[in-house]
Parts: C-alpha cells; sequence; structure tokens
C-alpha cells in the first residue's frame, strides 16, 4: 500500500463545517425532544458528551477518510457513508461511557433519536451541498475559464469528461483541436461540438497563443504530448495562465494514479491501494499496542503450555521459519510449536496428501503434529508468539498470510500482488472459512480484496471477527 500525503478532509472543509454544524443542531433537537430543555450546555454532563461526541466526530472522519470522493458519490454511496460515519461515532461514544461509568448518567432514547436525526439532517445536507457545488461549477458568472488544448482523435471524449465531472468550479470556454491541415477535423466531430455547446476555437498552437492573449482564460489544459506538449506548456506558462498537463493517457491502466516527484523527478504514481501518513500511524499505533497487550497474554500462555509441550514433543517450545513478508522482504516468524521436531524433513513425503490447490500446504489429520499440537492450532494458541513479529514491524495485526519460502519461489506475477501489504496474525481469508478454502487462487483473491479495499474501520472488523471465529472454534486461525 503507497502512502498518500492528500487528505480528502482538508479538500472538503465545506463539507467538514456543515457536518459539525448538524451534528450541533441534532443534538440540540434531539435533547429538547427527550428532556423539554433547551439548551445541553448548561447542563455539565451533557456538556461533556457533545465535546466527546464532536472530537469522536472529527477523528473518525479523518481516520476513515469520510469525504475521499464525496463530489462522485451517488445517491446509495452516500447513503451508506453518512450511516458508517455516525454508527462508528455511536459505538464509540457508547464505549467512552462504558469507560467512565456514564452510562446511567444519559438518557439512552435521546442518544438514539439524536444518530437518527443526525444521520438524516447530514444525508440531507450532503445531497443539497453537493448539487449546490455542482450547479455553481457549471455556472458561467464568475467561474474560472478553461480552455481544452487537444487533437482531434481525443476531443469528444475530453469535452464528455470534463462535462460529465464538472464537480469544480471551471467553465470550459472551448477546445482548440490540433490539427495538421485545415480539413483534418471531420463533420463528424464538428457536429458533435455544436450539439455540445462547445466552441472551438482555432486548429493551431498559434491560434490558442492568440485565443488566450485576447480573451479570458484562467486555466489551460493541455491534451498532448512530445515537443508540441512542451511548447504549449511554456508559452502559457510564461503568460501567467495555469497549466493542466493530461497524462490520462499514461494513467488508463495506472490504478489509484498520483502524480508527485520522486527524487526531484515528476512522475505519475500508481499503486493497487493508498494509505495516508495518518492511517499509517493509526494502523502502527494499533499495532504496537496490540503487540505489547498480545506479549503479556504470550508470557502468561507459555507458563501452561511449554511443560505439556517438552513432555508430549521434547524439543524447543517455540518454533521458528523463514517467511516471505511486504513485497518479498525475508522475516523469522515465531510460533508455539505445534509439530514433532522432524515435520519440515518429514513434508516432502506428505504432499501426496496436501488437499489444497495450488502452492500452499494443508492436509487432514497431519501426522506431524503431537496430541496438544491440534489443542494449540484450534485454540490458534500456537499463533500468539507472533505479537513479537508484529511489535518488531515484520507483521500487523491484520493483514496477508505470509507464504513460505518454498511456496514464495513458485509465485506466478499475479500471485506477488498479495505481498503489497505487511502480513498479519489474521485477515479476511482467515475469518472467511479457512479451513473450507482448498484453492489457493481463492486465497490470492481474498487477500487482494482486502488490500484493494484496506480502511482502518475494515481492520477492526477483522479483529473482531477473528474473535468470533476462534470463540466459535470455526477454524484455526
Amino acid at each position: 500500500m503507497y502512502k498518500l500525503t492528500n487528505r480528502s478532509w482538508q479538500k472538503h472543509l465545506d463539507f467538514l463545517l456543515l457536518d459539525f454544524v448538524i451534528l450541533q443542531i441534532s443534538f440540540f433537537i434531539s435533547y429538547y425532544l427527550r428532556l423539554h430543555r433547551s439548551n445541553p450546555y448548561v447542563d455539565d454532563s451533557y456538556r461533556e458528551i457533545i465535546f466527546v461526541i464532536s472530537v469522536l466526530f472529527f477523528a473518525v472522519i479523518i481516520w476513515d477518510n469520510t469525504y475521499s470522493g464525496i463530489l462522485r458519490r451517488n445517491l446509495a454511496h452516500e447513503i451508506i457513508a453518512v450511516v458508517r460515519l455516525n454508527a462508528f461515532v455511536f459505538l464509540l461514544t457508547l464505549v467512552y461511557e462504558y469507560i467512565v461509568h456514564n452510562t446511567s448518567v444519559y438518557s439512552r432514547l435521546q442518544m438514539g433519536i439524536f444518530v437518527l436525526i443526525n444521520t438524516g439532517l447530514s444525508l440531507l445536507g450532503h445531497v443539497i451541498l453537493k448539487f449546490v457545488l455542482r450547479r455553481r461549477g457549471k455556472a458561467e458568472a464568475g467561474a474560472q475559464r478553461l480552455m481544452l488544448v487537444t487533437q482531434d482523435r481525443n476531443a469528444l471524449k475530453r469535452i464528455r469528461q470534463l462535462q460529465e465531472n464538472s464537480y469544480t468550479k471551471l467553465f470550459l470556454e472551448g477546445v482548440i483541436i490540433l490539427s495538421e491541415a485545415e480539413d483534418a477535423i471531420s463533420e463528424k466531430v464538428v457536429g458533435k461540438m455544436e450539439e455540445l455547446s462547445v466552441p472551438i476555437l482555432g486548429r493551431t498552437a498559434y491560434e490558442a497563443f492568440e485565443y488566450a492573449r485576447t480573451h479570458v482564460v484562467d486555466e489551460v489544459l493541455i491534451d498532448a504530448s512530445g515537443p508540441q506538449a512542451v511548447e504549449l506548456t511554456d508559452v502559457f506558462i510564461e503568460m501567467g495562465i495555469t497549466v493542466h498537463l493530461s497524462i490520462d493517457h499514461l494513467a488508463a491502466n495506472c490504478p489509484n494514479p498520483t502524480v508527485e516527484r520522486v527524487n526531484g523527478i515528476l512522475a505519475i504514481t500508481g499503486t493497487v491501494s493508498r494509505i495516508t501518513p495518518f492511517q499509517a500511524m493509526l494502523k502502527r499505533l494499533m499495532d504496537i499496542v496490540g503487540g505489547i497487550v498480545g506479549l503479556i497474554l504470550t508470557g502468561i500462555i507459555f507458563l501452561f503450555v511449554a511443560p505439556i509441550i517438552k513432555k508430549q514433543a521434547p524439543g524447543p517450545v517455540f518454533f521458528s521459519q523463514e517467511r516471505v513478508g511486504k513485497n518479498g522482504r525475508i522475516f523469522r516468524i515465531y510460533k508455539f510449536r505445534s509439530m514433532y521436531v522432524d515435520a519440515e524433513e518429514r513434508k516432502a513425503e506428505l504432499m501426496k496428501q496436501n488437499k489444497m490447490q495450488g502452492l500452499m500446504f494443508k492436509m487432514d489429520d497431519d501426522p506431524r503434529i503431537f496430541p496438544f499440537g491440534h489443542t494449540l492450532r484450534d485454540t490458534s494458541l500456537d499463533e500468539f508468539p507472533q505479537f513479537w513479529n508484529i511489535l518488531k514491524g515484520d507483521m500487523s495485526l491484520v493483514g496477508t498470510r505470509p507464504p513460505t519460502l518454498d511456496e514464495y519461489k513458485q509465485y506466478d506475477l499475479h500471485h506477488k500482488s498479495r505481498l503489497a501489504a505487511k502480513p498479519g496474525l489474521t485477515g479476511l481469508w482467515q475469518v472467511s472459512g479457512r479451513s473450507e478454502i482448498t484453492d489457493f487462487e481463492e486465497v490470492v483473491r481474498l487477500d487482494n480484496e482486502y488490500i484493494r479495499n484496506w480502511s482502518l474501520l475494515r481492520d477492526v472488523e477483522i479483529l473482531f471477527r477473528t474473535v468470533k471465529v476462534v470463540l466459535m472454534r470455526e477454524g484455526s486461525v
């Protein structure tokens, strides 16, 4: 996953301010409806809880990147986003009340009314604000005037893209269609331009410069390449006009494109998944806290399991093995030993009984596992020493399963994608019926689904599902 420095909440302060105002209004309304009082700020207890809710509200928005792509979201996606934001804030508020032992102070009905009102008003506010922003973006008066400079074969496609995605305050002044000859522009293109009400301003770079010199042009989008693009950029910049150089043709197959400088070289960056520095910090903080707590539990478990391991299968208590981590990095993983000491040597003779299709080994009633080893695996107690790997940073609480070196050496190109994130103690595959999945390609699909749709909220969800899987004995994690 790639660290992205742009933060959606900073670009959408209008939505942030709107949601904050609606939050206060919703709390006032719910307070009045339930308690028949007009001002919660004169009540010490309710003044405290609205402050806590406001802080949690900001934290969740930053954490979950709530406003990412908000102007492109349709109504269904907007409903999901608003409901998720309010539900998560509500759950965190309940956790806070439980921790400070204030659950009996506040009216549960008032909190429920507050969440419902805030969800409804937030959704309505988002819909209205997006409508206003889109109308304002399409309005000619007061808008930034944009001139498109493109080629005949791309003209209609680029104009439609600009018109269909007009979420910013840009007015398309017209288009310069670069052509070598006067008749190079097809009649079909000219006719479509008239239908779209977009005037053709010229056909050469000279006409583009002249139009910009004699008319109001705030910004220019250049959809060209090579020396011609360089000349256009240099001249428009010299004229003091903002230039956007399209790299859409380069980024067509580049997921999550980001333009940045790599050691001084301007480049477009593509990655299967992106993570902001703030999200990366929170994920690492979760790992550190989880690693410390997990190691304390590991020490306690060690006192009970070590003597049994020693008695049933003489040898070391811990098992260590080289595994492959993020993007092919090698690290040593640690577990409580659940197999006899000669397990690795005996693996080759058991390969015919492998029930997995592909590059993983798994068999029922593995004879290399000693009796108590089955208990360790069924309860996932054997995994606890991996909290040391998590604390070190080799692994994360949630991620993908780290393959062995033998497995990794047999990977096809598309298998490498599952190593784009740090390996985890648990993951989407582990909580999706691990014991029933026998096709390695399905494992790869689930790991890729996790990576491509990653969010901190999803990590928390997987952790809760992991606890359920372990407690219900639905397969080892």
